[in-house]
């Protein structure tokens, strides 16, 4: 029998709420409906969330969801638990953060399916290092995303991201991407080559801890971390975050 495939998502809780639930249901449903499983639906997905936060009496922290699929598994049944998190200091916010470059390639980028192996190999490098993330990049030299987070890049007012199918996509990356578009700012997905990188104003991580968090450099190129568009999208991702905050139900 093969080792069981581990489909999980991380999820934020701010003030007892999770933050974005529908939309990790949505991406988790999307990572197990390939394994042929009953996908847990998203009330009961919610409710064991909620369970998890008033169980914990969690405030503010992070909540891993897991599922394990092995070649008898029928239903689709998660754990949830509170994971250790780590937020950017105000310091990094201002001051942005330093990223490497890593070749490496998902062979389902699209699906959250942990990868041990990639996790230790990662975080060895972050350990020993003053880099906050490390970037993938595969053997074309084209670049895909961090190890925990998406990346965006800046050219005058244009926001250009790595194409969606060579990535998982992020839910803080989608609603960047959204609020970009309600801002009527051109938003471009494409190939972004290692040659190119220099080329930009600005870069950005998002992901689930670091909403969105301005790179200070990625191994010898520097970004303009005072940048009036990265800037912008911050301050209106925060009113995004509150409308979520206070539209979910109280757990």
């Amino acid at each position: 029998m093969k080792s069981p495939i581990n489909v999980y998502e991380v999820v934020k809780v701010i003030g007892s709420k999770p933050l974005f639930l529908k939309e990790h249901h949505s991406r988790f449903e999307n990572s197990v409906k390939f394994l042929n499983v009953n996908v847990i639906c998203e009330q009961a997905f919610r409710d064991q969330v909620c369970m998890a936060i008033k169980s914990l009496n969690l405030v503010n922290g992070n909540l891993r969801i897991d599922t394990f699929i092995d070649d008898i598994t029928t239903n689709c049944d998660i754990i949830v638990k509170q994971i250790p998190h780590h937020y950017p200091t105000e310091e990094q916010y201002r001051d942005g953060v330093k990223t490497s470059l890593f070749e490496f390639e998902r062979p389902n980028p699209n699906k959250k399916i942990w990868n041990a192996q990639l996790r230790k190999q990662v975080d060895e490098i972050l350990n020993s290092s003053d880099f906050y993330e490390v970037i993938y990049y595969n053997s074309e030299h084209i670049v895909a995303e961090g190890s925990r987070s998406n990346v965006f890049f800046i050219l005058g007012e244009e926001l250009l991201t790595p194409k969606v199918g060579a990535v998982l996509p992020g839910i803080t990356r989608q609603k960047i991407i959204e609020l970009a578009y309600s801002l009527n700012l051109r938003v471009i997905e494409k190939d972004i080559k290692i040659s190119e990188i220099e080329k930009f104003d600005a870069a950005f991580l998002s992901g689930t801890s670091p909403d969105i968090l301005p790179i200070s450099s990625m191994e010898n190129i520097a970004f303009d971390v005072t940048n009036h568009l990265m800037r912008s999208l911050m301050n209106e991702f925060k009113e995004i975050i509150a409308s979520d905050f206070y539209s979910f139900p109280n757990c």
